[in-house]
């Protein structure tokens, strides 16, 4: 999915908060109309902020006046008021080709990118406005404001503020964010002394906090920095009686109580406020994330439903695409595509970013013909090319999507998710050297943007680079807050491969304090001294940890990975003897039950004794990945292949990231002679990990025996990957013997 992630310090996505102040001086500023003038109705329904019902008026008058700038800019105003910011971006860029218009609409437009967040197309509309009137106050301090909060250029924000308190020495916004820019930069007294001469400001100016949220903001974020945390609450508290529908103000707020584990009250504020404002589109999504995150699933649907059945069709539409979106979130693809058809049919010339986006779900949900049909209508050549990419991908065409995708990158290089799909094409045809760059690139143009950064880590410690695998995986990693577990897991191993464990970074103790992740990442130590010094060294690990408890059924990960450590070490009484005392103090726990099978299993226990352990964890759990596989082994031991197959099918079933229960499978169905499900199990095991050298090597092998040109292809970019990632001799013999071409046959 082409998903981008934002929300920052002091978030500027509420137009009503952020834009209200350019919305009022654009209205004064535009020009007469003669009595009878349809442009009128439309200024006095701007002015009276009635922007969602000027937008049929404003239709009307594009289809007589298609290129009247006026109407482009009033229309652009319109969206964008509404909340439909995308939407807006057109009509405002083509109200800037019109001189008379164009700083008005360039103003406009690059508040609508603070709004959003998107700070690289508001500096690079600003920048050319302040280069040619230095002395723009408005550019300047919306200027200001993209640097601040884009937190990347501190000190260009404090140079736009001083000069614009420079040309307007009392300007409140401009007192705010000095004193913003000298928190990032860390001049924390300078801070606090900017911030009380904003406050003077307006003391004297008889303002108090009427009128500032943003100063209000600043100072509860102060109180935060100085751990002052109770003066802080109190602030932000009195920022959200006098703002409660202000969406910097509601979105700090809940920040600030998040932080503090009271996720409880951050719901609060974000529902009392989608309920003071409920046609505010950011107020909605924020409460249906949240809902979501509870589980409420039902609520968070029924809201987002909601929003698509107002009678304004772009607002419709909006709402429609929203639900696509939230439906694409949780894989219900069939549902999303039909939400973007809906949403389709409402809109007379759709967006590019919209076609886009609906071709994007449809090659999700396999409607590939459907994909390609939409990506020759669109205009714009770096998303039809991308389209075609992906979906050429996704029919097993590698070959042919690598072409488009570098079609699409030539003239949109910065794209994240297409430099992702580009390295997996390029892996698919065994060019690992053209997917290490496609996915180091990926990762510098958004590493939170695609698994690319997860996926070259793992590439680099299947080549044995432990080192470079764990430089990929920490990068921009604290600024990740929708980074997955397994990313986490995967850091905390390399770490401790590189003896580094015991200086763990901030966001991994943050990510690891939950007790149900603390023994996953003491596992993961362990996982990682394992594989350089050996079993001594992992149990090490595990009975060092502080906050273990091996009898808490939580904890079970840490006491799975000490059993396989002791009996390593030919301890298999010692093994049995730590899960029978955990049992003891949970009976009915599945995990210790499961356990407890693998304890006897590898200790060479009574095979009937871990059938039984294994049994009552599926009883338990009837998903119990580890005990499923076990049974599948018994069963494989007794003769009983077919039996075995279904044990390792579940246990496939219940853990998408589990390669040993296929592995298991294709090598039973190998000796079975069905060599055909073989290679099936096979590629779910390259698939789930693409840096599989003996799996690669084997399906290759298998893939061999077959007369056809295709599996040869197959075979020799099987082979590649399989004398990269540990396949060894064997494997660059077997491209020996398939003769100079190691590529594949056109």
């Amino acid at each position: 999915m082409w998903l981008t992630r934002s929300g920052d310090f002091l978030d500027a996505r509420n137009a009503k908060a952020i834009i209200r102040w350019v919305l009022a001086m654009a209205l004064l500023a535009l020009p007469g109309c003669g009595a009878g003038d349809p442009m009128e109705e439309v200024r006095e329904m701007h002015q009276r902020g009635e922007l969602a019902a000027s937008m049929e008026p404003l239709r009307a008058l594009l289809e007589s006046r298609p290129d009247d700038s006026e109407v482009l800019y009033l229309y652009g105003v319109a969206l964008s008021g509404t909340g439909l910011f995308t939407q807006a971006v057109w009509p405002l860029r083509r109200a800037m080709e019109d001189a008379e218009w164009h700083d008005r609409a360039a103003i406009h437009l690059a508040n609508i990118a603070v709004t959003t967040g998107d700070w690289d197309m508001a500096t690079g509309i600003l920048d050319p406005l302040v280069e040619e009137d230095p002395d723009n106050g408005e550019a300047l301090l919306l200027r200001a404001f993209a640097r601040t909060h884009s937190r990347q250029d501190y000190e260009g924000a404090l140079a736009d503020s001083d000069a614009v308190l420079e040309l307007e020495p009392e300007s409140s916004d401009a007192l705010v964010l000095r004193g913003v820019a000298l928190l990032g930069l860390q001049r924390i007294e300078e801070a606090g002394e900017a911030i009380e001469q904003a406050s003077e400001h307006f003391d004297t100016a008889g303002m108090g906090l009427a009128g500032s949220p943003r100063f209000c903001i600043v100072r509860a974020t102060f109180a935060k920095e100085k751990a002052k945390l109770e003066k802080a609450e109190e602030i932000f508290e009195s920022c959200l009686e006098e703002y409660p529908t202000v969406f910097l103000v509601v979105d700090e707020a809940a920040k600030f109580f998040d932080a503090m584990g009271r996720s409880d009250r951050s719901l609060e504020i974000i529902r009392a406020a989608f309920e003071a404002a409920p046609d505010l589109r950011p107020y909605r999504l924020s409460l249906v994330y949240r809902l979501s995150t509870m589980g409420e699933e039902e609520e968070a649907e029924a809201l987002m439903v909601e929003a698509t059945e107002v009678p304004q069709p772009e607002l419709a539409a909006s709402a429609f695409a929203d639900l696509a979106g939230h439906y694409m979130q949780r894989e219900r693809l069939e549902d999303a595509v039909n939400a973007f058809e809906q949403a389709s049919a409402l809109i007379s010339d759709p967006r590019p970013d919209f076609l886009f986006a609906y071709a994007d779900a449809l090659v999700a949900a396999g409607h590939f013909d459907r994909a390609l049909e939409l990506a020759n209508e669109m205009t714009v050549v770096p998303h039809s090319e991308l389209i075609r990419g992906r979906a050429l991908l996704a029919l097993g065409r590698p070959t042919q999507a690598l072409e488009h995708f570098s079609k699409g990158l030539e003239l949109w290089p910065n794209n994240a998710v297409a430099r992702y799909l580009a390295g997996t094409a390029a892996e698919q045809l065994g060019d690992f050297d053209r997917a290490i760059e496609e996915y180091r690139y990926s990762i510098r143009a958004g590493a939170s943007q695609s698994d690319a950064r997860w996926r070259l880590s793992r590439l680099y410690l299947a080549s044995g680079d432990v080192s470079s695998a764990s430089e990929v995986i920490r990068h921009d990693a604290d600024k990740d807050p929708y980074r997955s577990l397994e990313e986490t897991l995967l850091e905390i191993e390399l770490l401790a491969r590189l003896g580094r464990s015991e200086r763990m970074p901030v966001h991994v103790m943050e990510a690891i304090e939950p007790p149900e992740v603390w023994a996953r990442a003491v596992a993961a130590i362990a996982r990682g001294a394992r594989a350089t010094q050996g079993p001594e060294a992992s149990e090490g690990v595990v009975l060092r940890a502080t906050k273990l408890d091996l009898t808490d059924p939580a904890h079970a990960p840490a006491l799975a990975s000490l059993v396989v450590d002791l009996a390593a070490q030919d301890r298999g009484p010692e093994a049995l003897a730590r899960v029978e005392a955990a049992l003891r103090s949970n009976p009915d726990a599945a995990a210790f039950h499961e356990v407890r099978g693998q304890a006897l299993s590898l200790s060479g226990g009574d095979p009937d004794d871990a059938r039984s352990a294994w049994s009552r964890a599926t009883e338990l759990d009837p998903d119990s990945p580890l005990a499923l596989r076990g049974l599948g082994s018994l069963e494989e031991a007794a003769g009983n292949a077919d039996a075995a197959l279904v044990f390792y099918g579940r246990a496939a079933t219940a853990d998408p990231y589990d390669t040993e229960a296929p592995q298991a499978a294709a090598d039973l169905l190998v000796r079975e002679g069905r060599v055909g499900e073989a290679v099936g199990r096979l590629e779910l095991v390259l698939e789930r990990n693409p840096y599989d050298g003996p799996a690669a090597l084997e399906l290759a092998k298998l893939l061999l025996e077959q007369d056809a040109i295709s599996a040869r292809n197959r075979a020799i970019v099987l082979l590649l990957g399989a004398e990269r990632f540990g396949g060894g001799a064997e494997a660059s013999r077997a491209l020996a013997d398939l003769g100079a071409g190691r590529g594949p046959t056109p």
